[in-house]
């Protein structure tokens, strides 16, 4: 949370207009030299020495854009302003003994924007239980914060912030899996942002971008 806190908390589009909105693509490239200065390491399917783990975190992550962004490209195809798909970096560090990713991406069709700047944690080492509690995240974010429902049943926290700050973020856990296939006629805890994982998920959404 506090890696979540350093780098996917400014909302560049209000920050950088000094109180005029800007498009989704100045908050998403600064998440992304946000990372960079502060230790995130880019990973592509270029860079030398990839381990498992990193081409399982390239190929779900590309999966997870592909999902939730992909359709909604092709759809507004013919719109008057194209849809401009954002971002697509993926990033690696080391945070207390665990290999973490971040990875942002956004869709912008000139009216509506999204941006989302995630952390991804792969588990399978044992954890089996979502390990973020609401008094975690108000030791790390220092506000008295809300608990909800998000998308996909996450749970959602938020406060109070400020126009250039995000004052909110999902968790998406799903090491149980989906229990989704088509032998099964119910479809159980359906989260893509959660491919046996934990995600933490920061940005803003105009409008839910799924088709």
């Amino acid at each position: 949370m506090r890696e979540l806190k350093s780098v996917c908390s400014v909302d560049y589009r209000w920050a950088k207009q000094a109180g005029f909105i800007g498009p989704a693509s100045d908050a998403i490239g600064y998440w992304a030299s946000t990372a960079t200065a502060n230790g995130w390491t880019p990973v592509t399917s270029d860079t030398q020495n990839l381990s498992r783990r990193d081409v399982s975190a390239l190929g779900r992550i590309e999966a997870l854009n592909q999902l939730l962004f992909g359709s909604y490209a092709v759809a507004n195809d013919y719109a008057p302003v194209p849809t401009e798909l954002l971002g697509g970096q993926v990033f690696r560090k080391n945070v207390a003994g665990r290999t973490l990713y971040l990875s942002v991406f956004g869709a912008d069709d000139g009216v509506r924007t999204v941006g989302e700047c995630r952390i991804h944690d792969l588990l399978g080492d044992g954890v089996q239980k979502n390990p973020i509690s609401s008094q975690a995240v108000k030791r790390v974010f220092g506000a008295n914060t809300k608990t909800g429902k998000g998308p996909f049943g996450s749970t959602t926290y938020s406060w109070h912030a400020g126009e250039e700050r995000i004052g909110h973020f999902e968790v998406h856990f799903g090491f149980g899996g989906w229990k989704l296939s088509s032998f099964n006629q119910k479809i159980e805890n359906f989260d893509p942002y959660a491919p046996y994982g934990l995600t933490l998920v920061m940005g803003f959404r105009d409008e839910t971008i799924i088709i």
